[in-house]
């Protein structure tokens, strides 16, 4: 149906999609945010999109692949930002690796 809209309209009917898909998201993240599997499920998806850690990868390929994953992961970061889990996961991804340094 949007083919028949003029452009201005059909940029303001993509822009109201990608508001209701933010706040589906956010919606999502909230819900995982009250408990405790998926508070750590965000923040394991967050370690491994490579948000939490630092790495120098050896060549182009390499670059490009881990600047994916970690775009994915940015873009997770910024929805539990926004819904105010950003402190409280980054909190317990502190814990999770203190816990692992401890048992080396």
């Amino acid at each position: 149906m949007e083919e028949w809209l003029d452009p201005v309209e059909q940029q303001q009917a993509a822009e109201e999609r990608a508001r209701e898909q933010e706040l589906r998201l956010r919606g999502a993240v909230r819900v995982l945010g009250k408990s405790r599997e998926g508070r750590s499920f965000l923040v394991w998806l967050l370690e491994e999109s490579g948000v939490l850690r630092q790495d120098f990868p050896a060549d182009t390929a390499s670059t490009a692949w881990h600047a994916g994953r970690r775009a994915l992961g940015l873009e997770v970061l910024s929805l539990c930002i926004k819904e105010g889990l950003a402190g409280q996961l980054f909190h317990e991804a502190l814990q999770h690796e203190a816990g692992s340094l401890a048992g080396l």
